[in-house]
């Protein structure tokens, strides 16, 4: 199908009037995967051409936000959040990032040093960075992010 000015806003207009009561898809998403569809399939006769591009949308949305392919879609978002820092809202991911977090805080209670280091490297400092940081050898900052490694592994198997 030919993408003109006239095809491409009907299907921004489909995708808004499909979407207008749902706030968890924005319809220019739904709009760009139905116009990738319209430009692999063939031209309707010109009578038809809106209840196909309605079709297109309705197909679209079928294919990538429901059921069984939201997941996957999700999990897209989710790589796409991770890469640019976003914030994502998959329920999943928030329940073992809680789960971390609970066990930092135990671990900095009986072992703040361990807590530090940890934290340190999540910050993205290099272990002779640390090192040289706290004044000390990279054998011993190795030592105790192996330690701290194997005391959050504990807490949230104890955990779960």
């Amino acid at each position: 199908m030919e993408l003109t000015h006239e095809t491409t806003g009907l299907a921004y207009k489909h995708a808004r009037i499909l979407l207008k009561s749902r706030r968890d898809i924005d319809p220019n998403d739904l709009a760009h995967d139905a116009i990738v569809k319209m430009a692999t399939c063939k031209e309707p006769p010109a009578e038809h051409r809106e209840n196909k591009i309605r079709m297109i949308v309705l197909t679209a949305f079928r294919d990538h936000y429901t059921n069984k392919t939201t997941r996957k879609h999700n999990v897209m978002l989710d790589a796409v959040h991770a890469e640019f820092e976003m914030e994502t809202y998959d329920p999943d991911t928030i329940t073992a990032v809680d789960a971390f977090l609970w066990a930092m805080k135990i671990v900095h209670q009986g072992q703040p040093s361990q807590c530090e280091i940890l934290m340190l490297m999540l910050d993205g400092m290099t272990v002779p960075e640390i090192a040289k940081m706290r004044g000390t050898s990279t054998q011993a900052v190795y030592e105790i992010q192996k330690k701290a490694r194997i005391t959050v592994k504990t807490i949230l198997a104890d955990a779960a």
